[in-house]
């Protein structure tokens, strides 16, 4: 899971400075402010990482990727018709358990690590790795380009935990890097040096590789599904496969990932929280005829009420439907990126998608990281923090804005009872001045009609 990133030189963001994650974390702001550019960064990571050319140090993406984001020189940072020169990202992750090892008397313990890389254009204007560094297990792996042509620097750096001391091997000539963040960190005789770092490699794809995404524009729901008997592995761009996952829950003979914890089938789950959410009475998912491959979805509008398709109830069903899904099928810790989840939403379904999320990050210990304009969702989120249910370390509220050509981000100063100690002005739109516009506009129509 990420725990604290910082991005530097990517669209409009210059500098994000340090970006603390939570298992609930949010950004919210205009139209154009740049939290969306946020999750296209991550979106464009992890889409590198899952990627089988090596070779590519970034995928930028095509239509079927999980982002398009164009060239290099597309998304570096550029003000005033002056381009950043780097594009730098840092970030903290922990793992899906913690891990030690003991070695000629030293102790380590492996509970977190970091990492950063620094990028430039090369002279076709693609991105060139100019450093990589990895620290986890005590070590640091450092990889950067050399004075000399064509070669590159490898450093081991060591810390003791009985002495202090920090001790550091270095080698020259070595190969260069793969993607964005791999290289092969063999100096000397460090015997040690291979496994760990292999280790620490395959972390940090295992954190990549276990983020989830749901976009904001989801599929129309339709009267019949197609479904040859496979479990996706996520609810796809746009929800898409979302019935195909309820299916899969419903055929398997072992525990999905999704009911180990909630100790209820993702149908079950999935239907009780549209009742909870006052959406539907009933949700299900049946076979239109024995042995044919063609299902349906279906709901009960209110009690008493025919089963009728999903195709004939209200948008907003449709569109909560793999929100709530992704939560609780998506296995335990991994991060669930969604996109304006809110959208056709009513607001007090918006103010439950809150509860969803809190109920899935402490019960599955997944991640949420969202991207929103919704007032109610936030204001539930204040509310349980209020009551006791979430800590202010929770959960991570960020309010982005872009000014004098670019973005630039503060993170809410939430206390333990809700408050927010630093709301942005017109954070959600001028309410009050709405307000007194309206009373005013009342009180000079009222005056004209008694003149």
């Amino acid at each position: 899971m990420l725990r604290e990133m910082r991005i530097q030189g990517f669209k409009s963001w210059r500098d994000t400075g340090n970006i603390r994650m939570a298992p609930i974390t949010a950004f919210f702001g205009p139209n154009s402010s740049g939290k969306s550019s946020i999750i296209q960064f991550l979106l464009m990571l992890k889409q590198t990482v899952d990627s089988l050319d090596r070779n590519q140090v970034l995928n930028f993406g095509d239509e079927k990727t999980l982002v398009e984001l164009g060239t290099f020189q597309d998304v570096l940072f550029s003000k005033g018709g002056v381009q950043a020169e780097s594009l730098k990202f840092d970030m903290a992750y922990t793992f899906d358990e913690d891990r030690s090892f003991e070695e000629s008397g030293e102790s380590y313990e492996k509970v977190s690590a970091k990492f950063g890389v620094e990028l430039v254009s090369n002279k076709r204007g693609a991105p060139e790795v100019e450093m990589i560094e990895h620290e986890s297990y005590g070590y640091s792996y450092r990889l950067s380009k050399s004075d000399m042509a064509n070669e590159w620097e490898c450093s081991v750096s060591i810390d003791s935990t009985d002495t202090g001391n920090r001790s550091v091997m270095t080698g020259r000539n070595i190969r260069g890097p793969e993607k964005f963040y791999k290289f092969n960190a063999a100096v000397g005789d460090f015997s040690l040096t291979d496994t760990l770092f292999a280790d620490t490699l395959s972390d940090f794809e295992s954190c990549f590789s276990s983020i989830y995404h749901l976009g904001p524009l989801r599929d129309y729901p339709r009267r019949q599904y197609i479904w040859g008997g496979s479990a996706p592995s996520d609810m796809g761009r746009r929800g898409e496969n979302v019935v195909a996952a309820l299916l899969a829950s419903q055929r398997t003979d072992q525990d999905e990932p999704a009911t180990q914890s909630t100790g209820v089938r993702l149908d079950e789950c999935v239907a009780s929280w549209l009742k909870r959410l006052s959406l539907v009475e009933e949700f299900g998912v049946e076979e239109i005829a024995p042995g044919s491959n063609l299902y349906r979805a279906w709901v009960k509008r209110g009690r008493g009420s025919a089963r009728v398709p999903l195709t004939d109830v209200g948008f907003g069903v449709s569109q909560v439907l793999p929100v709530i899904t992704s939560c609780f099928y998506v296995p335990e810790r991994s991060t669930m990126i969604f996109e304006q989840p809110e959208i056709h939403l009513h607001p007090a379904v918006q103010s439950g998608l809150a509860d969803v999320f809190v109920e899935a990050t402490s019960k599955r210990d997944i991640q949420v990281i969202v991207e929103s304009h919704s007032e109610h969702l936030l204001q539930r989120l204040q509310r349980r923090i209020a009551e006791g249910v979430l800590s202010p370390d929770d959960v991570a509220l960020y309010f982005c804005d872009h000014e004098d050509g670019e973005s630039r981000i503060s993170e809410l100063a939430i206390d333990e009872y809700g408050n927010i100690a630093n709301w942005p002005k017109d954070f959600f739109g001028d309410e009050f001045g709405e307000l007194a516009a309206i009373t005013e506009a009342q009180m000079t129509r009222k005056m004209a009609s008694k003149a």
